[in-house]
This record gives C-alpha cells, structure tokens and sequence, in this order.
C-alpha cells in the first residue's frame, strides 16, 4: 500500500489513493465524496454508503495531500477530472488567419474568434505568435464538470501507480480489503471494522479473519524454528 501510494505523480491521485487506503471506502462512496463532506478538524469524512451514511476517519498523510490536492476549493466532489488548460487553434481560410479558443460565461462553453491578420501580410509564425499573446489575458481553464469522477478514472489511477512499483492487478477492493485486514491484524475489534466498512451484517465483515489468519500463518512458518 505503502509504495502504491508513493508511486503516484498526480497531486489528485495521491490524495485518492491515500483516501482510498486510509478510509476503506467503496469506489462509488469515493467517487461521490463532496469537498463540504470532509472535516479536517476531527479528520473524518461524511459518506454516502448502499444504506445509510456512516463517518470514516483519516490520518494526518492523507489530510496533507487533500490539503495540497484542494488548494483553495471549498466545494464540489472532492475528486474531479484533470482537465488541462487549452491551448487554442490557429486557422487559414487562404486569405487570413484567424484563432480560435473557447469562453465559458456562466458555465456555458462559447467559441471565442480573433482575427490574427492577412495571410499576403503576416507569416503562420507572426499569426500565432499574435494569437499567444492575445490569450494571455484570458482564463483558458476548463470549469470544473458537475458530475463525480467515473469509477474506470479511479481504477486507471491505481493501474499507473501498480505499474510504477510492478505489482498486478490491483483495484479499489485491493485497497478496501487491505485496510480491513491490516485493521484486523493490530487487534482492531471486528465490529469496529463493521462499522467502518459499512456492513450492515457481520457475516460479510467475518472474511476478514480468514485473509488475516492467511498472513499469520505466513509469518509463523517463516519466523519460528521450527515452524517449517
């Protein structure tokens, strides 16, 4: 989990990866986390979970790079798109050329036109060099979607950081099970992590042991001396 999180390059998926790790959560509770949702002061986080809402919990790592992921934002999902700042065209009809980029007034998209110049009077080069300049007055950001980030975003962020540290497949049930089982193993009280996890019926929670009896087993038969 350690080196997982570690591996990401994105101040976004960091601070995912350490949500997803330190919380437990499911991909669809993840996903529709909001930003007034999160309290850094008692560092919990209000989720919408299949029945009910619960509160998980988190450290001081995963409040660091929320904090550095949110910057200044105070509300929306709290995971969104990467949407990169556009860049603009430049266009020839043949007698001129024109650039192109697109406004956001109100939140509606709009395409925004600048006359650059006569093609028998100016070169490409000039056209865009005149373009560059134009644009840097404007805000050329991308408003943000008003829709939760898509589970296939999520998982693409995990698959990245596996491929950075060469493990397999990994997905955000790796992460949910890794939290519950490492919980288990430091003597964390079953219905605890029931609570936790969300589970409406211990039965679904009991699983657990055995994946954390699996481990114990391991380290037995490594570490003893005559376990083997």
């Amino acid at each position: 989990m350690k080196d997982l999180i570690l591996a990401t390059d994105h101040l976004r998926d960091r601070a995912l990866l350490e949500t997803l790790y330190v919380t437990g959560c499911r991909a669809g509770e993840l996903t529709h986390m909001r930003v007034e949702d999160v309290d850094f002061l008692r560092r919990r986080i209000k989720v919408r979970g299949k029945r009910k809402e619960r509160l998980v919990y988190f450290g001081s790592p995963a409040a660091r790079a929320l904090r550095r992921y949110l910057g200044k934002r105070r509300t929306g999902y709290l995971f969104q798109d990467i949407l990169r700042q556009q860049k603009g065209y430049v266009l020839c009809n043949g007698f001129a050329y024109t650039g192109y980029y697109a406004g956001y007034e109100s939140g509606q998209r709009k395409l925004q036109v600048k006359y650059l110049g006569a093609v028998s009077l100016i070169s490409r080069g000039t056209a865009l060099s005149r373009f560059r300049k134009y644009l840097c007055g404007r805000s050329l950001m991308r408003p943000a979607r008003p829709w939760p980030l898509t589970r296939q975003t999520v998982n693409e962020a995990i698959a990245k950081a596996a491929r950075a540290v060469g493990v397999g497949h990994v997905t955000t049930r790796t992460f949910r099970h890794s939290f519950a089982t490492h919980l288990l193993e430091r003597g964390v009280d079953l219905r605890i992590i029931q609570e936790l996890l969300g589970h409406s019926d211990l039965e679904s929670t009991k699983m657990y042991t055995h994946v954390s009896n699996i481990a114990v087993a391991s380290t037995y038969r490594c570490k003893h001396p005559r376990g083997k």
